[in-house]
């Protein structure tokens, strides 16, 4: 295993046992901080999908200029 590999399982050992042991915290999150965190998931989800779209829509015209131009080209060479 490398060291990189014993590092990671070391940290994430230690986080887990940090968090198992942790005491009990008497805190709230009022409705403004769910709201925020509920539009801040939906900003990234919608964001993320729209990246996708981009990505797709720019792989999908430079593979049809890709085969427009070869076939193009050998209707030129007929």
């Amino acid at each position: 295993m490398t060291t990189l590999g014993i590092l990671m399982k070391s940290l994430t050992f230690m986080i887990l046992l940090h968090v198992s042991f942790a005491p009990a915290v008497f805190g709230y999150i009022d409705p403004g901080t769910g709201s925020y965190l509920f539009q801040m998931l939906m900003a990234g989800l919608l964001s993320s999908l729209f990246a996708i779209k981009m990505g797709w829509r720019n792989f999908r015209g430079y593979l049809s200029q890709f085969f427009s131009r070869s076939r193009s080209q050998d209707d030129g060479h007929d």
